[in-house]
């Protein structure tokens, strides 16, 4: 990508992108699916989930387990996604290895964060317990996005996040519009898993989609207004410094 100018993404690169964040959510849910068979045994979350309060058996670890089921699955997810990004669009997300630490750490500080939001949660009403899940992974995806922003977009990071804002509201949006579709417990239950998935491409196709706008933005007026950022930023530090410096010397 030229330092100088917004790069001219092509549509066909946003598609190539959204496949790879599509697979990448498709795996988290796959793994999700997974752990939930290998600990049917001792946690029967579909029953637990799905039951008719009070009935259901109130287990103090059961949604600490949902959490941490929660953060394997999507932090998976976003680990593979970001390999993907810089397979499927290496002029942007380059090959750093640093930014898979401060993805895990920061789906650690999410999850050490939002796991007594699911004991309160589990407390008052289970029913809502999905919705924190909902609302956990839509966390970890927009802390993620920005994380690779920062870390693979130093440039343009203003547009980065504000593109990883947009893709996140969208994505808010149609999970939303999709969990409300499913009434019954177990079906609501079963649409978790499609969840990851639909949050991921939303994310990556705005994200890619508001990168192709603003170069389009550019290419017509000719402006560039959030290139020289950090510039600006080291402008007005020098400047604070400069008054400073005449301060002290009075």
């Amino acid at each position: 990508m030229s330092s100088f100018w917004p790069r001219n993404i092509k549509f066909s690169e946003i598609a190539i992108n959204t496949l790879g964040q599509l697979i990448a959510g498709f795996i988290g849910s796959i793994i999700i699916l997974i752990i939930v068979f290998a600990s049917a045994k001792v946690l029967d979350i579909g029953s637990t989930m799905t039951s008719t309060w009070p009935s259901a058996e109130r287990s103090t670890i059961f949604p600490i387990i949902l959490s941490l089921i929660t953060f394997i699955g999507t932090t998976a997810s976003f680990l593979l996604g970001t390999k993907l990004f810089q397979l499927t669009d290496p002029e942007k997300y380059s090959r750093n290895s640093l930014i898979y630490s401060h993805l895990t750490f920061y789906g650690i500080f999410v999850y050490i964060f939002l796991t007594p939001v699911y004991l309160i949660t589990w407390a008052v009403s289970y029913d809502m317990l999905m919705i924190i899940t909902i609302i956990h992974a839509l966390i970890l995806a927009l802390g993620t996005s920005i994380i690779q922003e920062i870390l693979s977009n130093y440039r343009y990071l203003l547009l980065g996040v504000y593109a990883s804002f947009v893709g996140t509201f969208f994505a808010s949006a149609f999970v939303i519009l999709f969990f409300t579709r499913f009434e019954s417990g177990y079906a609501k239950l079963l649409s978790l898993l499609l969840i990851l998935p639909l949050i991921y491409t939303s994310v990556a196709f705005f994200k890619g989609l508001s990168e192709l706008l603003y170069a389009k933005y550019y290419n017509f007026t000719s402006l560039d207004p959030l290139w020289d950022i950090h510039i600006q930023l080291q402008k007005q530090a020098e400047e604070e410094l400069r008054e400073l410096e005449e301060k002290n010397t009075l």
